[in-house]
């Protein structure tokens, strides 16, 4: 049972994990060095799991109870969101190292508000419990308000 509701949450945690992994990389190697690589790599990322999402979604799933309810319109909110940030990051990559704010950890907070928004997207599409939602919506704009300082710690 535990095991069918982790697979409806999968592509949150892998990028959540994903994050969290090469956050810790960067900051233990070459710093902001390594940030249009990873911007590359969290951009591939967003693209494989939007496909992962699509081939693999079908019906309707329930998971923790009700807590989470993974349908159609949820799978293709979760598409559009991570089709959507790829495509951001890899336009504004240019940009910001032309300006010099490409830091490492731009990516990486993308990718962390983007797990906020598939949670909150996740929980305000179908799901009747709103602390889900808060939850997605706080992670999503916390990553959104230490993405707005970039360009005055620059």
């Amino acid at each position: 049972m535990i095991g069918a509701d982790i697979q409806i949450l999968m592509p949150e945690m892998i990028l959540a994990i994903y994050a969290m992994g090469a956050l810790l990389a960067a900051v233990y190697t070459t710093k902001d060095g390594m940030a249009p690589l990873l911007t590359w790599a969290t951009s591939g990322l967003f693209v494989l799991l939007a496909v992962w999402i699509g081939i693999n979604g079908q019906g309707t799933e329930i998971a923790f109870g009700g807590m989470f309810v993974d349908d159609g319109f949820a799978r293709f909110a979760k598409i559009v969101i991570l089709i959507s940030a790829a495509a951001v990051l890899l336009m504004s990559e240019s940009y910001m190292q032309q300006r010099g704010l490409l830091r490492f950890e731009y990516p990486l907070l993308v990718a962390l508000a983007v797990v906020g928004m598939m949670l909150g997207g996740k929980a305000a599409l179908s799901s009747p419990v709103l602390l889900n939602l808060f939850t997605g919506v706080i992670g999503w704009i916390l990553a959104m308000v230490v993405l707005n300082a970039v360009p005055m710690i620059a």
